[in-house]
């Protein structure tokens, strides 16, 4: 019997609607782009990962360290929206994330009462209560390469923690796993992955799965943690049929006059949003996120 089954986390639809603030991710003042493990709230994810499988066998490489860490799964306790900061999506040395700079406006936009504190306390509920169950595994391959896996889970009271079979291809592989190398014995990026994260606007409404592309990691391995950043791509076309025109249809389901109104706003100002150039034709929205998550068993489900 299933105790909990997972929706993942709160990340609203401010992806797409905050751009009434007219924010700009790439000012100066958020453009600290060299360190990312000081006291800054900025980090950068290099495009070039370094060395991939079949690389430096013996795990030095030249580089300096040697990376004795083998493998281990994660339970994630903590997935924040980033209000400042991000990461380098595009490879134009400066820092990619609507999210931060957006989201706040979305409080004053349509009295939608939308606020990065307001959705980070959905969050945490939700992972605090095992709502949600978000389950990394990391693995060292060969050299300095190295993968993670990002899967939804549940807790079955005879097995424990488990991933759910949908997040796995018919030969038992997760679907959403991030492939890259480390940097230093402790830490590793990955770049150019694709997850598909279920946005929940208010944590009684069903999840709506929404396809984040060009998805890069920054991961500092810890005694008996990670922590680090996720960023990626969400289509505006996607964001606005998935998450803005439902929310916004629901939220004022007792005067269509005014969601079409509200609409009619924002179309125009999310596709202005766009600030990502990842070569395709549909425009991109960027978003950042803070994660941690504690050392902790779990399984993969049968395979089919």
């Amino acid at each position: 019997m299933r105790i909990h089954s997972t929706v993942f986390v709160s990340l609203t639809f401010a992806l797409a609607v905050a751009a009434c603030a007219g924010a700009n991710p790439s000012d100066s003042s958020a453009t600290d782009d060299t360190d990312p493990d000081g006291d800054s709230d900025t980090t950068y994810v290099p495009d070039d990962t370094g060395d991939t499988a079949g690389g430096d066998t013996d795990g030095g490489g030249g580089h300096g360290f040697v990376v004795t860490f083998d493998k281990d799964r994660y339970e994630v306790d903590t997935l924040e929206i980033l209000a400042h900061g991000g990461v380098d999506l595009d490879g134009d040395q400066t820092v990619d994330n609507q999210i931060g700079g957006l989201l706040d406006a979305i409080g004053n936009l349509g009295s939608l009462g939308i606020s990065v504190d307001q959705v980070n306390a959905n969050i945490a509920a939700l992972l605090d209560s095992e709502g949600a169950i978000v389950l990394m595994g990391v693995q060292h391959d060969s050299g300095h390469a190295v993968h993670m896996d990002v899967v939804l889970g549940q807790r079955d009271v005879t097995v424990g923690l488990e991933g759910l079979p949908d997040s796995y291809d018919d030969q038992g592989i997760p679907k959403q796993r991030l492939v890259g190398s480390f940097d230093d014995a402790d830490h590793f990026n990955t770049s150019d992955g694709a997850l598909e994260l279920p946005f929940q606007f208010y944590v009684d409404e069903p999840s709506l799965l929404v396809a984040a592309t060009h998805v890069k990691s920054d991961v500092t391995i810890k005694a008996t943690s990670i922590e680090g950043y996720l960023a990626g791509a969400f289509s505006v076309d996607r964001v606005m049929s998935d998450i803005v025109e439902p929310l916004v249809n629901d939220y004022y389901r007792y005067d269509p006059d005014q969601a079409e109104n509200l609409l009619l706003i924002l179309r125009p100002l999310v596709t202005n949003a766009a600030d990502l150039d990842v070569g395709t034709d549909d425009p991109k929205l960027s978003g950042a996120f803070h994660f941690q998550a504690h050392e902790e068993p779990w399984i993969d489900p049968p395979t089919p």
